[in-house]
């Protein structure tokens, strides 16, 4: 067998297929908890939240300067998350049973032969 007909394996190919795949996860992580802001959906921010974790979670040491660090995208989730869920602790009453002394109850109705 002739020893300068072999050809060394080279996983270059592999490397760049997993680099397109983690730029494809990071846009996701970062548009999805943006796009829950802008439509008020909750859902969207769940799955962001989940794809971010998943981005940080397959992180890589030797990340370029350029890319955004995992943890941000992580950050900007849970404050998505925080803002989508913000009208809901905003209502009013909704903080009633934390305050004591205050009834938010109904007023009593008016008679109607009055």
């Amino acid at each position: 067998m002739d020893s300068s007909r072999i050809v060394p394996y080279n996983s270059s190919l592999h490397k760049r297929e997993d680099a397109r795949w983690d730029d494809f996860a990071g846009a996701l992580a970062s548009f999805l908890p943006m796009t829950a802001l802008f439509l008020r959906r909750r859902w969207l921010g769940w799955i962001g939240l989940l794809s971010a974790i998943a981005a940080v979670l397959n992180s890589k040491e030797g990340r370029s300067s350029t890319q955004t660090p995992p943890w941000t995208t992580l950050l900007i989730s849970l404050s998505s998350l925080f803002v989508v869920y913000l009208p809901i602790l905003l209502q009013p009453g909704a903080l009633a049973g934390l305050s004591a002394g205050t009834s938010t109850g109904a007023s009593s109705p008016v008679p109607a032969n009055a």
